[in-house]
This record gives C-alpha cells, structure tokens and sequence, in this order.
C-alpha cells in the first residue's frame, strides 16, 4: 500500500492565520464610524437610557447603543443612523407636569417639565415652578423664579354678624379681585340677610366681588 503525504507551506498558512484576525479587527472599528449619530439629550437621569453602557474603546469596541459622555443634567447617546428619528422621543425625554401643591399663604406651586427639539439630533430640556391661588385666593403675583404671593378674598357680613368668605376657583391664576364670590350655596345654608335702603333681602344667586 502506498501512503501519501500533504506538504502544506507553512510560510504561506502563517499569513493566512494572520491576515484573518486583522480583517475582523478591522471590520469591527469601521463598521460604526460608517453610519451612527451622537443624540444630545437633556434630560439627564430623567432618561432610563441615562444608565446605558459608556462607549469604550479596545478591547470592547462598544460603539453603538452606548454613552459618550454625561453630566447629571446632560448627555450623550450614539446609535445608529435612521432618517426621520425625533430627539427627544429617541432621548425618552418627555414634557411632563407635577401635581398642585399646597404651600403658604394661599399659593400652590407645581413643577414643570418641557422637552423640546432644537435640531434633529439635540433635545433640550427645560424647568419652572409654576404658580397658582389656593380657592378663596386670587391676586397672583411672582416674587422671584419659584416663589409667588396670593391676596385672600374678602368676606361679606350679615345684619347678625354672620360671616360669608368669599372663594376662587381652585389654582386660579387670576389677578384681579374680581374672580372672588360667595356660592349661593353658602347665602342659602346660613340663611344670611341683608339690607339697604330699600330695606331687607336675601341672595340666591353666586355673587361676584365688584370694586
């Protein structure tokens, strides 16, 4: 029986083994750089994409779906190139307002969120206390960027010394007196009578403060 032998060019399957590793090497670091966008986002840890992966270099070439950089109210995300993408959706940075809460005084303060896109890769964020009149308050007035003042509407006096307050809608922002009233609820419940020249009377109806 004859045996055979395979010579195989040792010089020559060494620059194979070689070259392979050096193209997927290659392949790797290219294919990102050919199609992915840096998305500023301004809604910082507000955003779930916030706690993402940092991008990295060698030997993870995480270069896509990752962080480039953030600061506690900002940052950075890359992904991959798609026409027609909207910031801020892309961001999860979304427009978002608290509920009323009570404060001081009369006054109600909120907290509002707003997301807005100023090109098709930067959303910006921005925040304001807003503020309103407890009922039974009006005449808001802002003091500075997050304090605000409210007048307490007046009440009415009966001939029996009977005390009407008057009220306001819930978190008005009205600043004439004039949005302040006495339910007719409140006349008919106490009862409540009054007089003028033309003698005595009573109201049933809401009446309005008139200056």
């Amino acid at each position: 029986m004859r045996k055979f032998r395979i010579f195989i060019n040792n010089k020559k399957a060494n620059k194979i083994v070689r070259l392979i590793p050096a193209i997927m090497f290659a392949t790797t670091i290219a294919t990102p750089a050919l199609g992915y966008v840096d998305y500023e986002c301004g809604c910082g840890s507000r955003s779930y994409l916030y706690n993402r992966p940092t991008c990295s270099a060698a030997p993870d070439y995480l270069t896509e779906y990752c962080v480039v950089k953030k600061t506690s109210s900002s940052f950075t995300y890359r992904m991959p190139f798609s026409a027609g993408i909207n910031a801020c959706n892309l961001c999860s940075c979304n427009s978002y307002t608290n509920d009323w809460g009570g404060g001081a005084g009369g006054v109600l303060t909120r907290e509002v969120y707003t997301a807005t896109n100023t090109s098709n890769t930067r959303c910006d964020f921005s925040y304001e206390i807003e503020g309103a009149c407890d009922s039974g308050y009006y005449g808001l007035s802002r003091q500075s960027m997050a304090s605000y003042t409210c007048q307490k509407c007046p009440s009415l006096v009966d001939i029996d010394t009977k005390t009407l307050d008057g009220t306001s809608e819930y978190a008005n922002q009205y600043t004439d007196i004039t949005a302040c009233y006495i339910p007719k609820e409140d006349f008919i419940a106490s009862e409540a009578k009054f007089q003028d020249a033309t003698g005595l009377y009573t109201i049933t109806d809401d009446c309005y403060y008139v200056e």
